[in-house]
């Protein structure tokens, strides 16, 4: 019910991004598929570069889970590449862990963990304890598919300094 201008597309943009991720959550992958190409014809009308790099993202991630690498690497690419036009470190470095999660998929575990490695540069810079921690977790199993056992470990025992500092119990 609201006019229609982009205060509207953006409301409805952000309530897909809500609705898409449910139904990540939820297996729903051909719902979740409809919901991003929804929101991706949305903003080819109204010009958004974070929601479309968000959009990519989302699309990249689905498209890694469903084995359609070509189409993954081409999404995950241009939301890096609208995030670097942004300087927007965090969109940057969600996007490199988004592309080693493909790299890991695809089996390229070395440029998985180079993705990695750099998204944990991006998340130290920003001082994002969190983040890292994630980025951390997120190379112990691509050091070890690598015979990288003590590696592997570090970073294990890196994450687990970086959550008791933080004492989120959750993590």
């Amino acid at each position: 019910q609201l006019p229609p201008d982009r205060t509207k597309h953006g409301t409805l943009v952000e309530a897909l991004l809500e609705e898409e991720r449910l139904c990540d959550t939820l297996g729903r992958r051909e719902r979740q598929e409809a919901v991003i190409e929804q929101i991706l014809s949305i903003l080819r009308v109204y010009e958004d570069p974070p929601s479309m790099a968000a959009a990519c993202v989302r699309r990249g991630d689905l498209c890694t889970q469903l084995g359609r690498f070509e189409e993954a690497d081409e999404a995950l690419n241009q939301a890096l590449s609208i995030r670097r036009g942004l300087s927007d470190r965090n969109g940057e470095s969600i996007a490199l862990r988004s592309l080693s999660f493909l790299r890991w998929h695809q089996g390229r575990h070395q440029e998985a963990v180079d993705c990695n490695e750099a998204a944990l540069l991006i998340d130290y810079e920003r001082g994002d304890l969190r983040a890292m921690s994630h980025d951390l977790t997120n190379l112990a199993p691509l050091l070890q598919q690598l015979g990288d056992f003590n590696g592997a470990l570090e970073r294990l025992e890196k994450a687990l300094e970086l959550e008791t500092s933080e004492q989120d119990a959750f993590n």
